[in-house]
């Protein structure tokens, strides 16, 4: 699996704004992607904190493929919204992965 995480630090006084309008895009453009799997945004629990958007696909591969789509042109035209006061974007790969019953614990009397 392949991991995109983007930091994005908004101004406090557009949070709200922000959290709708990147909402509402990611449900817009991201839906049929091919080899997403999973994207969340993240909102900051702490102050100096930005939100985390991340995106989560089947492969390198296909995070490539997204990047010269129509999906990913769709999802990123800023005018209109909220301005970003930063933004940093790093990529990971999946060391290791629990889901599910593997984090249950097992009584092995």
């Amino acid at each position: 699996m392949f991991v995109v995480a983007n930091e994005l630090v908004v101004n406090e006084d557009h949070r709200e704004q922000f959290e709708t309008t990147f909402a509402q895009s990611i449900r817009e453009t991201l839906i049929g992607v091919p080899g997403l799997l999973r994207t969340s945004l993240l909102a900051p629990t702490e102050s100096g904190q930005g939100h985390l958007s991340t995106l989560e696909f089947e492969s390198e591969e296909a995070y490539r493929a997204y990047l010269g789509s129509d999906a990913f042109r769709a999802a990123h035209p800023w005018p209109g919204r909220v301005p970003l006061v930063s933004s940093t974007l790093r990529t990971y790969t999946v060391h290791t992965d629990l889901i599910g019953d593997a984090l249950a614990q097992h009584d092995e009397q």
